[in-house]
């Protein structure tokens, strides 16, 4: 005779016979064995042994908890941080906080197309204008005449002149204050005032899989002041030169030598 002691998953049992002998069983002849409560029995097994893993991974985390934020306290705090980076980003991307309008506006317009791409229009040469008229009316617009012209835009050519690098710190994942204050330092202190003995088979494997994400998280973090640093490099910004309106210049200049 024989009786369950374990499962191992639902569709295969681990059970001893009455001398002491292990052996597996299959979820079939468990079931005809012992019923509704092998199935039973199996499940919960699995159910306890993740809880039990997942208590492991949560106490192997305890010990790195002062590691950890020394190393955000860091990012945030030290020169050229994510505190410093946060009051930049928020003044460069909002009207009236020390950048001109003009600035302001196509910054925003780089981080919403998710390009550093920096395009000046101007007007287009009549030379410029004649080699468009030929090449419209034979491709596409052949059947127009002179009076036509509102027909299709030619005046002005856009022009890429520069390229502004770190415009990937100013995408909404990429904000580091909200990396490191809500999605780090909050739950690092939720979790330090955890009895994980007595916590829940939920709330255990949630607070494990979140204990997954804090390496990439800090990555994250890390990848977003680069760019960050990159962005607020006073020769990067400066590209803004030519399309800053003159009445706006002296305020541009006056923001970039506040930059490293």
């Amino acid at each position: 005779m024989v009786s369950p002691i374990a499962t191992h998953r639902i569709t295969r049992g681990i059970v001893a016979t009455e001398g002491g002998a292990a052996t597996n069983i299959g979820k079939d002849c468990g079931k005809r064995e012992f019923g509704v409560d092998f199935e039973t029995l199996s499940r919960k097994f699995d159910s306890d042994i993740q809880a039990r893993n997942n208590r492991e991974i949560l106490a192997t985390f305890t010990f790195a908890l002062e590691s950890l934020k020394s190393e955000i306290r860091d990012l945030r705090e030290s020169q050229f941080g994510a505190d410093w980076l946060n009051r930049r980003i928020e003044a460069l991307t909002h009207r009236g906080k020390g950048w001109p309008d003009s600035v302001v506006g196509r910054v925003n317009a780089m981080a919403q197309a998710r390009s550093g791409r920096l395009i000046k229009a101007r007007f287009a040469s009549q030379e410029e204008i004649d080699i468009s008229d030929i090449r419209l009316r034979r491709d596409n617009y052949s059947d127009l005449t002179d009076d036509d012209d509102q027909a299709f835009p030619r005046r002005v050519i856009e022009e890429a002149i520069g390229e502004i690098q770190g415009v990937a710190a100013l995408y909404p994942e990429n904000d580091v204050r909200k990396i490191l204050i809500f999605e780090l330092e909050k739950k690092l202190s939720a979790f330090e005032r955890l009895d994980i003995d007595n916590m829940t088979q939920t709330e255990l494997r949630d607070w494990a899989r979140w204990t997954t994400s804090v390496e990439a998280l800090l990555e994250r973090a890390r990848m977003a002041l680069a760019a960050g640093r990159q962005l607020f490099a006073r020769e990067n910004l400066q590209q803004f030169v030519p399309v800053v309106d003159r009445s706006e210049l002296a305020e541009f200049r006056s923001s970039l030598k506040q930059l490293p």
